[in-house]
């Protein structure tokens, strides 16, 4: 039975709203904390809304993959796949997958593109492997998916700068601001610095699980230790924190730091950075740049002093490192003798 429709937080998927600065979960057994953050309330409602699904609806099989099928990919695909199930959930969800068509999926893909092409393939993506699943699982036989190919992506070409970089970090908090060091020093994954725990400070140099990469298996990598990345693993070690923790990279609480509120930390001080100042000052940084840009800057001035980048990157070949790493606007090169 359909419900009354909505007159209020009409951009908000069904049963979701917001109260005040939280947004809430409208269950039949009364409402549900989803917390302030949208990104993160937009996962959980998901959550909710594919555990109660039926098991023959679209909601019911993305429900299923997120159980038995995303817990085996790396933590920082894990929370990717999260939030582009929650948008499929909301597009799809009341569908059957029998009944999905390649025209659904060509409309979804052109109204999602409008405001990113990049997160319309990744999401597109998803839709293919959760179709996938749901052949096997007998709810379809063919993937219509497939039938939709994903927009032509150009590889981003920001450049962080020594200024901007100085510039951010003058602003930052302190977790921030070690994490922007630590990052830059080591050229290392996002998801594979949030993964650090204490026991990877040893002796010889700061030892990082590379958990993504075109191996069969993890990969670990000790980079050997050096004045600035000792003061950027203290200074993640000196914060203050409530409890003792085994993970290197906290929140204000002690707990390992997530994906979603290590997005949230970054996005604030990004706001912070663009924003006036408060005598209408031009703010400190014209442009935002992401957290992953700085793995590029990384790699960027290895390659700019002739050093060997992917050993530090964990990349397999250099064409990837080339195609998205290396951001040199102007390539030196040396003539024949």
């Amino acid at each position: 039975m359909m419900g009354r429709p909505r007159k209020i937080d009409l951009n908000l998927p069904p049963r979701m709203y917001l109260k005040g600065r939280s947004y809430w979960y409208a269950a039949k057994g009364g409402w549900i904390n989803l917390g302030r953050d949208l990104s993160v309330a937009r996962t959980k409602w998901a959550e909710l809304e594919n555990t109660n699904a039926p098991k023959e609806t679209m909601s019911g099989v993305i429900g299923r993959y997120l159980r038995e099928v995303v817990p085996e990919k790396a933590a920082s695909t894990q929370a990717g796949n999260k939030l582009e199930a929650a948008t499929l959930t909301k597009v799809f969800g009341q569908m059957k997958p029998a009944d999905l068509t390649p025209a659904d999926v060509w409309d979804f893909m052109q109204v999602r593109g409008q405001k990113s092409k990049v997160r319309a393939n990744r999401e597109r993506s998803l839709l293919q492997d959760v179709m996938r699943h749901a052949i096997m699982w007998g709810h379809c036989r063919d993937n219509p998916v497939r039938e939709v190919k994903p927009f032509k992506e150009m590889p981003r070409t920001r450049y962080v700068t020594d200024a901007e970089f100085d510039a951010v970090k003058k602003v930052a908090p302190p977790l921030v601001a070690a994490m922007m060091d630590l990052a830059r020093l080591t050229g290392q994954r996002r998801g594979d610095l949030l993964a650090l725990r204490r026991d990877a400070i040893t002796a010889e140099g700061l030892l990082v699980k590379q958990g993504k990469t075109a191996r069969s298996r993890p990969v670990q990598i000790c980079i050997a230790w050096t004045p600035a990345l000792r003061a950027a693993v203290d200074a993640l070690k000196d914060l203050e924190r409530p409890i003792a923790s085994t993970w290197l990279v906290t929140s204000r609480d002690g707990s390992p730091m997530t994906v979603e509120g290590w997005k949230t930390a970054w996005q604030r001080t990004m706001e912070k950075a663009t924003a006036p100042g408060p005598n209408g000052e031009p703010p400190i940084l014209a442009e935002r740049f992401h957290f992953h840009d700085l793995r590029a800057k990384t790699v960027t001035e290895l390659k700019e002093a002739g050093r060997d980048a992917r050993t530090l990157s964990g990349h397999a070949s250099d064409a990837m490192v080339e195609k998205v790493y290396d951001r040199r606007r102007v390539k030196k090169a040396t003539p024949l003798e």
